[in-house]
């Protein structure tokens, strides 16, 4: 009797193993098995459901379509990246950007698309269902008191100004095949006692990649409509800093078009070719504009998958309005990207420039030039990163001058306590002016400094709140364009 109840109770153990296995339950592996031994022991019966445990986990059952939309959240943590990088390329002209030389070429020397920032703990779970639509929403609500609203030497005015900064993000595809992106940024200031300075901006960028058999081809379309005396910059680590005109170094109106397209060509299995083709306008109302086309083509050569390595030409052509003298420039730069580990990562291109004025001025020969960056995690919640740069750039405030200007930046930021994040952002930049007239001499010369320090708090995974202090000063020769400015509030972001 007790061996006929053992086959029993066996046999229907076999018939409900059975009907799992033909209803076609996810993650049992052991099916097959199951039908063709008819009396397993106790211990196998045991082993098979700790697989079925196994293979049942989360981790396990990862699908591609969560994959992709991991992907489109280094998309967007990509952005702020080469907003660091680039200093102020994304959100000043090229006559006018302190931090940055537009020309430079782009540092991603891969086909990949760049390391994402860590996400935090308390960032919300992505949904493993397939979507080719994403979307993000955002708003950026902040309170702040200048004491030098217009950063002027002499005639200080200080106010209390809100600033009100919705935030659409909207792409279709894959970041890692064919897609297109919308990120679109407006950014209303209101002041308390100086409603003159009022004013809406518009950030707007337009990216779109198609990959061929063996071609991939990207474009990208960027509008800045700008009306201040500064501008929220990403700063790599989670942080941001507001950026300077300092060129200008007072407020000012300007518009920005920039249109890029690339293209990335594999020669072999390690050579491939880039090539890049540019076209921006910065357009002012009172002052100087410029237009800047150019275009550069590298050869590149991945020497392990930890490090890529190029070397390729960069030429322009610099159109400046009246009476400054249009230049052609020519570059010859090296480049490389580096990732040591999963913590450490790197870019950096350096080289030389040559440039000549059209009419027959001054001309600057063998000026070098460089642009690089450094992203270190060396523990979960810290993040550092730093940015060097050095460009040749036309001005837009002095008639037939241009100026070198070298830059570095420094940014950490520190998670404590699970929901709290300190932040700090230290800047230097050198700018010297030269004439492009063979007969007249230039003698301006700007030491820049600015610190800002930020403390946030997560109180959910969709919101943020926080405060901050930011300090700028510009040391010029010439007393006009010299300031000092203190800034202190509070923000408060809610992400969708």
């Amino acid at each position: 009797m007790k061996r006929r109840g053992k086959v029993v109770r066996h046999s229907a153990l076999v018939f409900f193993a059975s009907a799992f296995c033909f209803i076609g339950h996810p993650g049992i592996a052991a099916c097959e098995n199951s039908k063709s031994k008819s009396a397993p022991a106790k211990n196998q019966h045991t082993k098979r459901r700790r697989l079925v445990v196994r293979q049942s986990s989360p981790r396990a059952r990862k699908s591609k379509s969560h994959r992709t939309a991991e992907s489109w959240r280094a998309h967007a943590s990509q952005t702020a990246i080469a907003d660091f990088v680039l200093g102020y390329a994304h959100a000043l002209p090229a006559n006018a950007v302190p931090l940055a030389p537009m020309v430079l070429p782009d540092l991603n020397l891969t086909p990949e698309v760049p390391r994402a920032i860590p996400v935090e703990p308390n960032e919300r779970a992505q949904s493993a269902v397939p979507r080719r639509i994403h979307y993000q929403l955002g708003l950026t609500v902040s309170g702040v008191y200048d004491d030098n609203i217009d950063i002027s030497p002499t005639n200080r005015e200080g106010d209390f100004y809100t600033t009100i900064e919705p935030m659409l993000n909207i792409g279709i595809g894959d970041t890692e095949g064919n897609f297109v992106d919308l990120n679109y940024r407006p950014q209303v200031y209101l002041f308390a006692n100086h409603s003159e300075d009022d004013a809406l901006q518009h950030l707007i960028t337009l990216t779109g990649q198609y990959q061929f058999s063996v071609l991939t081809l990207s474009l990208t379309q960027e509008v800045q409509i700008l009306d201040g005396s500064g501008l929220t910059t990403p700063s790599g680590t989670g942080t941001e800093f507001t950026s300077t005109n300092l060129d200008v170094a007072g407020r000012t109106r300007l518009n920005i078009y920039t249109t890029r397209l690339a293209a990335n060509y594999p020669v072999t299995g390690k050579t491939f070719l880039t090539g890049d083709l540019g076209y921006s306008v910065s357009d002012y109302t009172s002052l100087l504009s410029s237009s800047v086309l150019s275009g550069d083509v590298y050869l590149n050569y991945t020497y392990s998958p930890k490090l890529s390595i190029g070397a390729g030409l960069v030429g322009g052509y610099d159109a400046v309005d009246s009476p400054s003298q249009d230049q052609l420039f020519e570059q010859f730069n090296l480049r490389a990207s580096y990732e040591l580990t999963g913590k450490v990562s790197a870019t950096l291109s350096a080289g030389v420039e040559f440039r000549q004025a059209t009419e027959g001025g001054a001309t600057d020969n063998g000026t070098p030039v460089f642009d690089g960056s450094l992203f270190y995690q060396p523990f979960d919640g810290t993040n550092i990163a730093l940015s060097l740069s050095r460009g040749t750039l036309n001005s837009a405030a002095l008639a037939g001058e241009d100026y070198h200007s070298t830059s570095v930046i420094a940014s950490a930021r520190q998670r404590f306590l699970q929901r709290f994040f300190v932040g700090l952002s230290v800047g230097y930049e050198n700018s010297s002016y030269f004439s492009t007239e063979s007969d007249i001499a230039s003698n301006r010369r700007d030491d820049y400094y600015f610190a800002q320090a930020s403390l946030d708090f997560n109180v959910t995974s969709y919101w943020t709140a926080g405060v901050f202090y930011f300090y700028r000063e510009d040391d010029s020769s010439l007393a006009e364009f010299r300031f000092n400015d203190n800034q202190i509030g509070f923000r408060t972001t809610f992400t969708f």
